[in-house]
């Protein structure tokens, strides 16, 4: 009967121990992917920001005095910087 007992007790703390491997697997492999993920969407909005930075400065680039001609064109470069700018200070300073 000990012997029975002892067999189940075995088999019990091996099964638990499956499960528990498993488990930790599961999770290990979980927080990989949100790792890559999150490693992904970081490198893509430095990526956005080097980028809106570059087509900020190429609007430096264009001369004042066509700018003043094209009045909406002005208009709406001022609201483009503005909305830039909120979401990246800094970015777009100069066009005002």
């Amino acid at each position: 009967m000990e012997m029975l007992c002892r067999m189940h007790l075995t088999s019990a703390l091996g099964q638990a121990n499956h499960v528990y491997a498993e488990a930790a697997m599961i999770h290990g492999v979980a927080i990989a992917i949100l790792v890559i993920t999150f490693a992904i969407l970081w490198i893509m909005q430095a990526r956005m920001r080097e980028e809106i930075k570059l087509h900020c400065v190429l609007l430096l680039m264009i001369p004042p005095t066509f700018l003043r001609a094209q009045r909406g064109l002005m208009q709406y470069i001022r609201e483009v910087c503005v909305q830039l700018r909120r979401y990246f200070p800094g970015i777009g300073a100069g066009i005002d």
